[in-house]
């Protein structure tokens, strides 16, 4: 009784209950934090992209039930149940059951509306749904398989038209509906037969084998990530198309693959001006206190990775722990998710998130550590 009535104990206990309901918390819940991440920013990409507005009354719906349901009345309850899903997802409340709700907010929705359909709503929709399902530990296999099952069965879809297998749906779609001006170039370097033929199996072969195979195995997971932001990024780079919230979605669907956060320990980022500056940043979303900054050489414990900002082994190496930096702290996704997601912004935002991606996952110099679990 006589430490709950001592000076600051109160204030403190009201912090640690504030920061429960805090969005940038990850640890604490029924989901995995990297799970917890995923389903945050998938929500945060689904609200930037304006999905929220367009949720559909029904209308030419898959099964007959939904031509006997009250179109605007099912409009609402779709808006709503995704609003207070949101809200206790972000807060950290019931996130399973938020996470459910969610899946079947985009689900119900497809199922009421043939023109409502596309790819990337049933793909957030099963996205939300499995991860509710998944389990607390060990590898999420429902997320892992939906992934690998939608690479090979986009991939066999393609190789059974044989528009595709020709290259002639390729070359139509990119000169003729999208008019874009980087694949025009390169087809006149050659012929647009051969480069047409060529991307459209490139395309089919990433899709069925290299991805499917790479994402399955643990150990070639961390390239396999890789492969896939370079696929969808030179697929928005020739297109400029992002394909509503499809390659935000999917990106974001590769936290599946990485590891529960470590503690992380940060030594040699000095006292400048500059170091509190980004300390303070840093730190201010870091609400798990996962980062600890200290100049001490070595204060790691078994669970835990370092990260030696000053080290002397040559340039290469103090960018790669830069690089890990960044890979390790929740603040890195949040603002590609915002690059990636918020309309408003320019097309360049979504070019230098590509950009970013592509050098911070580049898994071929020392140990993957951000995807393949290991820590030094």
């Amino acid at each position: 009784m006589a430490a709950r009535n001592k000076p600051g104990n109160g204030s403190r206990n009201n912090d640690m209950n504030s920061a429960r309901y805090n969005p940038l918390k990850l640890s604490g819940t029924d989901l995995p934090s990297h799970l917890l991440l995923m389903v945050k920013l998938l929500t945060l990409a689904l609200i930037g992209k304006g999905y929220i507005q367009h949720l559909p009354q029904p209308f030419l719906p898959f099964l007959p039930v939904f031509d006997h349901i009250h179109g605007v009345l099912f409009q609402i309850t779709l808006k709503t149940s995704f609003i207070i899903a949101a809200l206790l997802l972000f807060t950290n409340q019931k996130v399973r059951l938020s996470c459910f709700v969610l899946g079947s907010v985009f689900l119900l929705g497809t199922l009421s509306s043939k023109t409502y359909y596309s790819n990337a709503k049933f793909f957030c929709g099963l996205i939300y749904i499995l991860t509710a399902l998944s389990e607390s530990k060990g590898r999420p296999w429902l997320i892992h398989g939906q992934l690998i099952i939608m690479y090979f069965g986009s991939g066999i879809n393609k190789v059974l038209d044989i528009d595709w297998r020709t290259g002639q749906y390729f070359d139509h779609w990119m000169i003729h509906v999208i008019h874009a001006k980087s694949y025009e170039l390169l087809a006149d370097l050659s012929s647009h037969e051969f480069i047409s033929k060529m991307l459209s199996w490139k395309t089919m072969i990433i899709e069925i084998v290299v991805l499917p195979v790479t994402l399955f195995f643990r150990k070639w997971q961390a390239v396999g990530v890789w492969i896939g932001i370079v696929f969808h990024s030179l697929a928005f780079w020739m297109s400029g198309l992002s394909f509503g919230v499809f390659m935000a979605a999917a990106l974001i669907s590769y936290l599946a693959f990485a590891p529960d956060s470590p503690r992380v320990y940060v030594h040699g980022l000095g006292d400048s001006l500059l170091a509190r500056v980004l300390k303070s940043i840093l730190r201010a979303f870091d609400v798990d206190e996962r980062f600890i900054f200290s100049e001490e050489k070595d204060g790691q414990d078994s669970t835990g990775v370092n990260i030696k900002l000053l080290s002397e082994n040559g340039w290469l190496t103090r960018l790669n722990q830069w690089r890990l930096l960044a890979i390790y702290h929740p603040l890195t996704y949040i603002l590609l998710t915002v690059f990636f997601s918020i309309t408003f912004l320019p097309n360049i935002f979504q070019h230098l998130a590509t950009m970013a991606c592509l050098i911070l996952f580049f898994p071929f110099y020392g140990a993957f550590k951000g995807f393949s679990g290991k820590v030094n």
